[in-house]
């Protein structure tokens, strides 16, 4: 059951969604971090952080950082794909400088490679309209799991 204390730290007005054949791990939940593993797919709603806040989904090698947006991650052995309808994420991996990815755009890290090595570029119009048609679960409803 959700409670006052966890739905604050995920957001009132996040929401996620998992692919099938995917696995999600919560490996911080916190006051000051909310950090997911994921391996396969998530659709994310994250609402805005406060500003010591930090939302992190950890994917392979790369570590993707938001602060409130709506965007995709999918990882499997060929790499990582992130794709974002609006908003801003920074794509981490080891000493690369970060990769910004802004609305209605994505950028795929292939496995072996470095953040440096991609490039975000448009999503395709049947690309964006797949990511906006995606239900991610909001946390209130949580509370009837």
């Amino acid at each position: 059951m959700a409670t006052a204390a966890s739905i604050s730290r995920f957001g009132e007005a996040s929401a996620f969604a998992l692919g099938p054949h995917s696995t999600l791990e919560l490996r911080s939940f916190d006051a000051e971090t909310v950090a997911l593993v994921v391996d396969g797919t998530v659709d994310l709603e994250v609402a805005p952080r406060a500003k010591n806040q930090r939302f992190y989904v950890v994917a392979g090698d790369s570590t993707i950082e938001v602060r409130g947006t709506r965007f995709a991650v999918k990882h499997d052995a060929s790499g990582t794909l992130v794709s974002c309808q609006h908003g801003l994420v920074a794509v981490h991996a080891n000493a690369s400088p970060d990769l910004m990815v802004g609305t209605a755009r994505k950028a795929f890290v292939a496995a072996g490679h470095t953040v440096a090595e991609a490039h975000a570029v448009p999503l395709t119009a049947e690309e964006l309209t797949s990511l906006a048609t995606a239900t991610p679960w909001s946390v209130p409803g949580w509370a009837d799991l």
